[in-house]
This record gives C-alpha cells, structure tokens and sequence, in this order.
C-alpha cells in the first residue's frame, strides 16, 4: 500500500506493510522524503500519525476531521539536501477494539506536517479481529443470518444480522451483535429486535403486529472459544449459540 503527496519542496511517499488489517493487528511501513527544491529542507515536524478520521468531514478537509492515536516524526534537526531522501521507518500498535472501517469512520494514516486535514492521508481497512470474524460465521453458516452491516459504537463493534428466509425464527426481525474484548475475555451482547402478532380489542377488527426487544449478555473467557492448541473451538461455540437463539426459533414449522 502506497500513498504519495507533495508539501513543498518536499515529495513524501508513505510505504505501508499490508493492505488490510484486524482489531490489534500492528501497522508498519516507510515515510520517505525527498527534497524536490534547491536548497537544504528541514524535516521538523515531519512524520506519520496514526488517527481516526471521519469520513465526511476527511472529504470537506474539516478542521477535527481526525483524532490522532499515534505518531512517528524525523528527529529534530534532520535536514533532506536538494535531490537526496530521508527515510523514517515506523510501526504502530493498534488496540484490540479499537474502530473498524465503516461508512462513518475509519483509520487513517496522516503525513507531512501542519493540520492533520491538510496533509496527505491514506485510509486503513480495518476489520473485527478473528474471534469476532469467526463468531459471526456460526450465525452465518451454522444458522445462515446474513450480515447486513457492521460499524463501530461506543468502544464496541456492531454488527446488524438478518435472519433467514425461513419460517424458522419469522418472530425475529433483526439481531444486533455487539463486541468487545476485556483482556482475553470476549464481551458480547445480542439484542433481538422481535415482532409479535396480537389479536386487536375490537372483535373483528384483525391483528396488530407489536415490536419488541430483548437484550442477553455474555461473556466468553479465552478456554470457552478457544482449545488449548489455540484454535477457535467451533463445537462449543455453536452450542453456545445454538442455545442463545433456541428461545426465538420457531417450534412450529
């Protein structure tokens, strides 16, 4: 992954290790400087930061746009002299819940130097980590829900699961999943967005569909989802998962 972007007399070329990342994944690459100009360039206040940026006001160059995480510059004094580069390795850590990308927000990596708005940026992909990914492929090939969405709220990573097309769980309209981690133990919250048919008060006047929620909460420790060689343990997930949803499927099909 390569960005380029030009801050005269500079030419900055931002070398990235990698074209998608998960949740805690490490994210490393190159800056390299080049100075286009005549004279000898200061690289003061030259760098990569690592920041979270808000898609909207990133594409209005917005003042705010971005909340800076993480940041690597040149040492100071570091000069570049005409037609010679500068190269600044650097390498970031990212947290375990930290925000994945999604039509709202994303990471960025920002370089160059002055307001991060106007410097060059290069947007991350950033998914949920493998844990997560491999809960949500219980729910979509042990039980086929289809993933409609995910995002991230509030320190927590969302994800919107339709149902199937079957009369299997026809109360259940929608189920919200939500994510984090704890040290090692998996926090989980489903939220299941139900519909309900009642009869009306008035004889003869039909039936009323009445929405409703309920919420369950979970959490998993490292020994539930994984064995002891380090692999997921799908068996004892889907049972766990199985379990969750039993109460909201159909018994009548």
């Amino acid at each position: 992954m390569k960005g380029v972007f030009f801050q005269k007399p500079l030419e900055l070329q931002l070398l990235v290790e990698g074209e998608s990342w998960r949740q805690g994944d490490a994210v490393s690459g190159a800056l390299v400087a080049k100075n286009l100009g005549a004279a000898p360039a200061s690289l003061n206040d030259v760098g990569v930061e690592l920041a979270l940026g808000k898609i909207k006001e990133v594409r209005k160059k917005s003042a705010g746009a971005f909340e800076p995480i993480a940041s690597a510059r040149f040492a100071p004094g570091t000069v570049v002299q005409p037609g010679k580069e500068e190269r600044l390795s650097w390498k970031f850590e990212t947290d375990r819940n930290c925000a994945i990308t999604d039509t709202a927000a994303s990471p960025f990596l920002v370089y160059g130097h002055g307001p991060l708005e106007q410097q060059g940026q290069l947007q991350l992909r950033v998914n949920p980590t493998q844990v997560i990914e491999d809960v949500l492929g219980i729910f979509e090939v042990a039980f086929r829900f289809v993933r409609k969405s995910a995002k991230s709220s509030k320190g927590w990573i969302e994800i919107k699961l339709a149902p199937p097309d079957s009369k299997a769980f026809a109360m259940l309209e929608q189920l919200n999943a939500f994510f984090r981690f704890e040290s090692d133990t998996l926090h989980a919250r489903y939220v299941f967005n139900l519909k309900k048919l009642e009869a009306t008060a008035t004889a003869g006047s039909g039936i009323d569909v009445k929405k409703l929620k309920q919420e369950r909460a979970f959490e998993y420790p490292v020994h539930h989802y994984r064995i002891p060689s380090g692999r997921f343990d799908h068996e004892r997930m889907e049972a766990s998962i199985r379990e969750l949803l039993a109460p909201f499927e159909s018994k009548l099909l």
